[in-house]
């Protein structure tokens, strides 16, 4: 009924027929990205040629890595320019071991993991290259749903304003935000989240994407147009319309 989800997340749902009522960024970035050491003198995607690459084929980094390559007529190359290592959901370990050159990842966890143990640690956003996307969105069921268990539209309001002043909150009150997950996750290492939670607030700060632009490298014919412009209407409005989609 409620929850979050990525935004090409969310677009893909809604190409398969599901309905929301309004959709809320939480991040404002896309937390993918290529990690290196800056000895690796990786510092575009060129120049992963001949390199090994750390890669989960089924994690959104590699499927992004992959749209970037086909699309992006600047980058003359093709799937396989890199040999794949497989890293699953860790990454850290391989690249300061030297398994890897360079590794696909989440900045806001396994690129942490390596900047904690290495201060030369480099990344590159796949969001700089133009993929947009917002890593974190608080999506709400069709109007429907909502009203059936009793939810309102202000109630829509009221927990998207409440979710985001979660996330600038945790900026400004760090010590506590760190001491309230830990509380319900007590194996939480304190300096990864107090890391991640300054991440987060520096790049919702400093990453403004044309928000018309957004998962627009997602190149499937089912997501029509038309789908594309209602679920971009939906994080401005909401559609408490039974039938508007």
């Amino acid at each position: 009924m409620i929850g979050t989800s990525t935004s090409d997340n969310i677009l893909r749902r809604c190409a398969e027929g599901n309905e929301f009522s309004a959709i809320r960024k939480i991040f404002n970035f896309n937390p993918s990205s290529i990690v290196t050491l800056k000895g690796n003198s990786i510092n575009k995607i060129s120049d992963l040629y001949g390199k090994v690459v750390g890669v989960n084929i089924e994690a959104s980094p590699y499927e992004q890595l992959m749209a970037l390559i086909s699309d992006d007529r600047s980058v003359p190359l093709e799937k396989g320019f890199f040999k794949e290592y497989p890293i699953g959901f860790g990454g850290a370990a391989q690249l300061l071991n030297k398994n890897v050159d360079a590794f696909l990842a989440y900045t806001t966890n396994q690129a942490i993991d390596v900047s904690l143990k290495n201060n030369d640690t480099k990344e590159i956003f796949l969001g700089d290259l133009g993929i947009y996307s917002y890593g974190l969105v608080l999506a709400f069921a069709n109007a429907k749903s909502l009203k059936q268990n009793g939810l309102t539209e202000h109630d829509v309001v009221m927990i998207s304003e409440a979710v985001i002043k979660g996330y600038d909150k945790g900026l400004t009150d760090i010590d506590n935000a760190v001491k309230y997950l830990k509380e319900n996750d007590p194996l939480l290492d304190d300096k990864k989240v107090r890391e991640g939670i300054l991440k987060i607030g520096k790049l919702n700060k400093t990453v403004v994407y044309p928000h018309k632009q957004v998962d627009a490298w997602i190149k499937e014919t089912r997501i029509t147009d038309e789908i594309r412009n209602n679920i971009l209407k939906l994080y401005t409005t909401i559609a408490w319309e039974d039938g508007v989609k």
